[in-house]
């Protein structure tokens, strides 16, 4: 994977929604999907015995699978630690803004 940051299209060029919503993949090219629709493609092209390809640039994905599905968990499990430190800071906040209300 090239070592510039991820280009932020602003939706999966799969299912057209937010792609700030879900976990995603990061194409060599840069670009995001959602790494559901991902696989999705994936599983299909294999079907198909075609090459998966970037959505938006066309360029052939040269990663083996197994270094996909990889990033694919990663994603997911960051995407997870992520949301557990939100809803955590939620807490707290809420936490802090009750001590206060009752002074």
């Amino acid at each position: 994977m090239s070592a510039l940051a991820p280009r932020l299209n602003d939706e999966c060029p799969y299912c057209t929604d937010p792609i700030i919503d879900q976990p995603n993949f990061i194409f060599s090219c840069n670009h995001l999907a959602h790494i559901e629709c991902f696989n999705m493609a994936v599983a299909y092209n294999v079907r198909e015995n075609r090459p998966t390809d970037c959505p938006f640039c066309r360029e052939v994905l040269s990663q083996p699978l197994s270094i996909v599905e990889q990033q694919s968990q990663e994603n997911q499990n960051n995407f997870a630690v992520n949301m557990f430190v939100i809803v955590c800071i939620i807490v707290i906040a809420y936490i802090i803004c009750d001590i206060i209300v009752d002074f």
